[in-house]
């Protein structure tokens, strides 16, 4: 009798919802709550919460921006590459064209192409100085961060049915349904069948565009020998091929303008689109990845969508919870990176209502028994003793005995903390403080490159956590650390968002919580510079 009666109630919140359309991907709350039958309505009353209207506020700030920053950087790369093609087609035909120019045509043809060079390389140093592309990868991460906020915010909301009315648990799971997983996996498929169709075809072209410069080079050499044999200087063992050079001298026109002209242009037109083709490969190759897991995710017995229909009828809401945080940490995985709200356009993002456990992490195991940990928000303290415990591993306290060497960032910079290769990235603001890791004998710690240990802590931080000692190094002033730390080693590698924003990774090490901050140390860096208390 139960079965017959919980088939139903999920076939109700499925018709209520309906199923996924090509302009789902347009987010409109309002609009869908508008679209609900009535007995859908408490479904309804959610989505035109105010909570839910500031949400999409600021979600459609950082769509709008995403949206002209991308066309921006297709416009200018463009512009960039058809002006290279443009100043090397004449170069390449006043090179081997066997009627001679008049002297007025060739020049004429010379100041075409180095004014289509000048507009090529004005397009690229665009490119370079203002990074569109970064730009638009940053407000399209934001904007998929916000909308990931928006389905926690509706999951967890709390609205009790009236009478007729459909379960409100059953209605949230199918406007997931719809509305997030049908949205990226329909992204997800479109865009990994795309590249992978145009695997073979970019991979050919990105290797013609790399070898149009070797090309540019031996076009531009035998322009020089020509002019060499033209005035006797060719030497000798190029005497063969005089005849076939001097049938290619261009009377009139200026030689090394023109090898110039057409070497760099080809150059950046060949750079430019290996590096666009090769990136498209790499994304297609990561985006069925992930198609593969939240497909497989949505069908698993344990806690897939019908596992999580049942466990909501049932009065189990971590279970019904735990498809939206595992397909979250799926989604998060592919942009966690570039989510940055700059101070410049920082929008209060509303707190979600907490969903019933943790969704900030992900212990996932592997052979012989090992877990490794990815998480994709920035860990709490409560997240710290939770891993902890899940672990099993003792609470240390820790002090830093080794030194640092520090410096005051005099502008916004770009700092790279590695450690036998890169462990994360972030930006310094101006008055933030870059970091040196030093050993207890006041040496700089070098990795097995010979790289130091860079990272950056905040202005107001620094002064909580170090003081002055005597010395300097090439890094900047030496100071002593002020403080103890709580720590755990992590049984395998991780790969975590740390408080300063960027992706942070290890094979292996400690997880450190230093106040509210928690992050992640390798472990050869934490056994040179802190000492176990207890």
């Amino acid at each position: 009798m139960s079965s017959g009666v919980d088939v139903p109630m999920r076939e109700r919140a499925r018709l209520a919802v309906g199923e996924h359309e090509a302009c789902d991907h347009i987010l409109d709350p309002h609009l869908h709550a508008e679209r609900l039958p009535l007995d859908a309505a408490p479904l309804k009353r959610i989505l035109d919460r105010d909570e839910i209207a500031s949400i999409i506020e600021r979600y459609r700030i950082y769509d709008r921006k995403a949206i002209r920053w991308r066309r921006t950087h297709v416009r200018w790369g463009l512009a960039g590459i058809i002006g290279a093609g443009l100043a090397v087609v004449p170069a390449v035909v006043l090179m081997v064209a066997p009627v001679r120019l008049p002297p007025v045509a060739a020049a004429l043809s010379s100041a075409g192409v180095w004014f289509m060079l000048c507009l090529a390389w004005i397009c690229f140093l665009y490119l370079m100085l203002r990074r569109p592309l970064e730009v638009w990868y940053e407000a399209r991460a934001n904007a998929e961060e916000l909308r990931k906020r928006l389905f926690e915010v509706v999951v967890a909301s709390d609205e009790p049915a009236k009478a007729g009315e459909i379960d409100t648990a059953a209605l949230q799971i199918e406007y997931f349904r719809r509305y997030q997983f049908g949205v990226q996996q329909a992204f997800l498929s479109t865009t990994s069948a795309k590249y992978r169709k145009r695997r073979r075809r970019h991979d050919a072209i990105g290797k013609f565009a790399t070898a149009v410069p070797f090309i540019a080079l031996l076009l531009a050499a035998a322009v020089i020998f020509s002019a060499w044999s033209e005035q006797s200087l060719a030497p000798s063992w190029l005497a063969v091929a005089v005849p076939a050079l001097q049938r290619i001298e261009l009377e009139g026109y200026d030689v090394f303008g023109l090898a110039g002209a057409l070497l760099f242009s080809s150059l950046s037109a060949g750079l430019f689109a290996y590096a666009q083709l090769d990136d498209y490969r790499r994304v297609g190759e990561r985006y069925a990845h992930a198609l593969a897991r939240i497909q497989d995710l949505a069908e698993d017995a344990r806690f897939g969508f019908l596992a999580a229909h049942r466990a909501a009828e049932a009065g189990r809401r971590h279970e019904r919870d735990r498809l939206v945080r595992e397909m979250h940490a799926i989604m998060s995985a592919e942009f966690a990176q570039w989510v940055k709200f700059a101070e410049a356009d920082k929008v209060a993002i509303p707190k979600a209502r907490e969903m019933s456990g943790s969704y900030h992490y992900e212990l996932r195991i592997r052979p012989p028994g090992v877990s490794d940990l990815v998480a994709t928000e920035k860990l709490t303290a409560a997240d710290f003793e939770e891993l902890r415990a899940a672990v099993g591993k003792p609470l240390l306290r820790a002090r830093k005995i080794g030194f640092v060497s520090a410096r005051q960032a005099q502008n916004e910079e770009r700092v790279v903390t590695r450690w036998n290769g890169k462990e994360s990235e972030a930006r310094a603001r101006q008055g933030d403080w870059v970091v040196t890791n030093m050993s207890p004998g006041r040496q700089v710690l070098l990795d097995s490159d010979g790289s130091p240990n860079f990272y950056v802590i905040e202005q107001i931080r620094f002064a909580q956590l170090y003081e002055r000692d005597a010395g300097e190094t090439e890094h900047g002033a030496i100071y002593r650390s002020k403080s103890v730390v709580a720590a755990f080693e992590l049984p395998g590698s991780f790969s975590i968002l740390a408080p300063w924003g960027e992706i942070q990774r290890g094979a292996a090490g400690f997880l450190i919580r230093n106040g509210d901050e928690v992050y992640g140390n390798n472990r050869e860096t934490f056994e040179a510079t802190y000492r176990i208390e207890q």
